[in-house]
């Protein structure tokens, strides 16, 4: 089990309270800043503490220059990785190290803004109900059943993260939360998203699973400044057409068997990421989707792409991989912005070729798709940052190939290369 501290502070010295740290307990932080504010990291996982080192603590709690360090922590984060290859790793979650020390020093956090607990659902964090100026909530895998009343009392609230719980109902109070902007439930047991969710007026980001017989709510299309939308339902047949009308949306994940009719409605979409949904055909209407800057398609069953994907003049990031191609689409060597294209573990029946229009390629990703020679129009990608060939059946490169002068990162790994090209 790995447990790694993160602490934000406002600027200011803690190097004496710090060296108390390393002396003491032997625990070493690292220190860098970001956005303005200082950070502290540990540097190795928090262990569990001995009898001999509780006391020191007792000790170190009466130091002014602690109180100091708490008064000026604004954000507060733990995160604990169980190690998923020991069969004892549940058993010893309570016992594995001293949460009662850390539940304490929560108590006295007055000035946070952010706080985060990761995997520690025996820690207690309830007396953050006093923590009126926290923006950021975050308490996934916490094995929560209901959402905590007292957090209804965070009325600065902008970002709740519950993802991977066991929580099956939102209660009303939830809805008065007016400034929250993120909310995450993703993972959770959801029998219904209530109507009342309209009154969260400036949710931008919502992720959340739904059960098959779980119809989201008309109200969801009245809420105009939702940008990010996550809705998981790997069983669900079709995805609900509603979703159609959050026409403010810039970014959309979808995961269910079936696209949702009416996506052209969608005119801002910028990213649009439908991975592992085992699509075997894409609606033509994505082609209208004129915005959209981002498409990942991985992990599908795509032979083909609609008529009219080139429309899509503003893409410049396409994953394909994992499909079912067995020929590159011409209509992707149309697309002249497209800067990432990713046709990883497809079964090209034939070397691709066509490249030498893609002008603002920057990435090209061609892993395991049985090539036995390399297209010579490579090499008059002149953008070309990053290439990866590994896993094919290469035995050689094409002339040229040292045209690409903007090549950074070459992967050449698992082919039948005897010797590095000159």
């Amino acid at each position: 089990m790995k447990r790694h501290l993160y602490l934000t502070c406002n600027l200011g010295n803690y190097d004496a309270f710090f060296c108390k740290i390393k002396e003491d307990f032997d625990i070493e932080f690292d220190k860098y800043t970001e956005k303005g504010d200082l950070i502290y990291e540990s540097r190795e996982a928090v262990e569990k503490l001995s009898d001999m080192e509780r006391e020191k603590v007792k000790a170190l709690s009466e130091l002014p220059e602690l109180q100091n360090f708490i008064d000026n922590i604004i954000e507060f984060r733990l995160d604990v990785f169980r190690d998923v290859f020991r069969e004892d790793s549940e058993d010893t979650l309570n016992d594995d190290c001293n949460y009662e020390l850390i539940s304490n020093f929560i108590s006295k956090l007055k000035n946070l803004r952010g706080f985060t607990l990761y995997g520690v659902p025996c820690i207690e964090f309830s007396c953050l109900a006093g923590s009126t100026e926290l923006t950021s909530l975050q308490l996934p895998k916490m094995m929560l059943t209901e959402v905590p009343k007292w957090i209804g009392k965070l009325k600065k609230l902008k970002q709740l993260v519950l993802e991977d719980n066991q929580i099956t109902e939102l209660p009303e109070w939830l809805f008065e939360l007016e400034s929250l902007e993120t909310f995450v439930v993703e993972g959770c047991l959801l029998k219904a998203l209530p109507e009342s969710i309209v009154k969260l007026k400036n949710l931008k980001t919502l992720y959340l699973d739904i059960s098959d017989d779980m119809p989201l709510p008309k109200s969801l299309a009245e809420l105009k400044k939702l940008e990010n939308l996550c809705i998981f339902n790997r069983k669900l047949t079709q995805l609900p057409d509603i979703i159609c009308e959050l026409t403010s949306l810039t970014k959309l994940k979808l995961v269910g068997e079936e696209l949702p009719n009416g996506l052209e409605q969608l005119e801002s979409l910028a990213e649009l990421d439908l991975v592992n949904n085992n699509l075997t055909k894409l609606p033509k209407s994505i082609t209208q989707l004129k915005n959209l800057k981002s498409l990942n398609l991985g992990d599908n069953k795509l032979t083909c792409l609609p008529d009219g994907f080139e429309q899509l003049e503003k893409l410049e990031e396409l994953d394909l991989a994992s499909n079912n191609l067995t020929e590159l689409p011409k209509s992707i060597t149309q697309l002249k912005n497209l800067k990432i294209l990713d046709l990883g573990y497809n079964k090209l029946a034939y070397s691709p070729d066509g490249f030498e229009q893609l002008k603002s390629l920057e990435e090209l990703k061609l892993t395991n798709i049985y090539l036995t020679e390399l297209p010579k129009s490579i090499t008059q990608l002149k953008n070309l940052k990053s290439l990866n060939l590994r896993d094919n059946k290469l035995a050689c490169l094409p002339d040229g190939f040292e045209q690409l002068e903007s090549l950074e990162k070459l992967d050449l790994a698992n082919n039948y290369l005897t010797e590095l090209p000159k």
